[in-house]
């Protein structure tokens, strides 16, 4: 997969970091399988705050958030989940602001941030 998924577990949070390319096609598929193996992380370990550091490049719409957000409880993703996402350009965080606003609806705790002290004050609080 043209992705790479590192993590570390604290004793209040996991912190992953997500690297990669989405490739067209394949964009809902991939997205699945990576937030499918954080929830699996977070269930073997009891852990429901997550850091995730994302940097993902390639083109992204509207409709395959929508799928992925929609995807959610196959992934495994809990409504007791609390995530922070933190992306290292502007660009990302704008692609990103409909899939925040759309988990968000939908009932779970998501939060975009451009820094990580943030994120971890706002996860951890």
């Amino acid at each position: 997969m043209p992705y790479s998924l590192k993590f570390k577990i604290y004793r209040d949070y996991l912190e992953v970091d997500i690297k990669g390319e989405r490739i067209p096609g394949k964009i809902v598929e991939e997205g699945i399988a990576r937030w499918s193996e954080v929830a699996k992380i977070c269930e073997k370990n009891g852990i429901y705050k997550i850091l995730a550091n994302m940097d993902i490049n390639g083109k992204w719409n509207k409709d395959s958030a929508f799928k992925l957000v929609d995807s959610a409880d196959v992934v495994g993703w809990r409504k007791d989940y609390k995530l922070a996402l933190v992306t290292p350009t502007d660009d990302l965080y704008m692609d990103l602001m409909f899939s925040e606003t759309a988990m968000v609806n939908r009932g779970y705790e998501m939060k975009l941030f451009r820094g990580k002290r943030g994120a971890k004050k706002w996860l951890l609080f």
